[in-house]
């Protein structure tokens, strides 16, 4: 979703915008490739929805999140939470911190340290 969304944050929030998150589950037909290892997905087909999530304020965008992030943190910290590569966490944090939903507080070192709005060191 936060690859999406990182096109969006210009737009996010706005009164008259609601984006609605849908978690699906899929089947992938895959097909070995001739030439390179591993396969090509020739085709996905829903399976079903799962759940959905509705945004409209910036505080939304943490129920995409796990919980945790009360208190200061870096993308590092993100994306080990996350269990993602740390350019995925950079993004996550770009779209938190440029929608409003988080804000930066200090940098160790090189890291930006953010904290969710609201929250209170």
């Amino acid at each position: 979703m936060f690859d999406d969304l990182v096109g969006l944050v210009q737009l996010f929030p706005h009164p008259n915008l609601e984006i609605d998150v849908l978690g699906v589950a899929i089947d992938e037909i895959r097909v070995a490739r001739r030439w390179r290892p591993g396969y090509a997905v020739a085709d996905r087909r829903l399976r079903e929805v799962v759940g959905s999530v509705s945004l409209r304020v910036p505080a939304d965008l943490w129920t995409l999140l796990p919980g945790g992030f009360d208190t200061p943190f870096t993308t590092h910290d993100l994306a080990e939470q996350l269990g993602k590569p740390l350019h995925f966490a950079q993004r996550v944090a770009y779209c938190l911190r440029l929608v409003g939903a988080a804000d930066t507080v200090g940098k160790t070192g090189n890291r930006r340290v953010y904290l969710r709005t609201g929250a209170v060191l």
